[in-house]
């Protein structure tokens, strides 16, 4: 099954070198859905993440998508950063 996507928004992070950073839903299955997020330098992908079967219910996916934009988290921190938003029972995800 292809996964199919819909983009949240985007960060850009100033820094040394800046970045974009794009958040998606992605739909991993019936009724499931995770989180990818790219980023980008330029025009070429340079990092993403992408982790499948998170939630079930789309609003939720979409507004930890939100969560995870607006603190501008980056690809490399997203399995850690979505572990804690999972052991905080902030969202009910399953």
């Amino acid at each position: 099954m292809k996964m199919r996507r819909e983009e949240v928004g985007t960060s850009l992070i100033k820094g040394e070198n800046d970045f974009l950073c794009r958040y998606c839903i992605i739909e991993s299955g019936q009724d499931m859905y995770g989180i990818e997020i790219e980023k980008t330098e330029g025009n070429k992908v340079t990092e993403a993440c992408r982790i499948g079967d998170v939630c079930r219910v789309k609003g939720q996916a979409y507004e930890i998508a939100k969560m995870l934009m607006r603190n501008t988290v980056t690809p490399i921190t997203l399995h850690d950063i979505l572990y804690d938003i999972v052991a905080s029972d902030q969202f009910c995800l399953m």
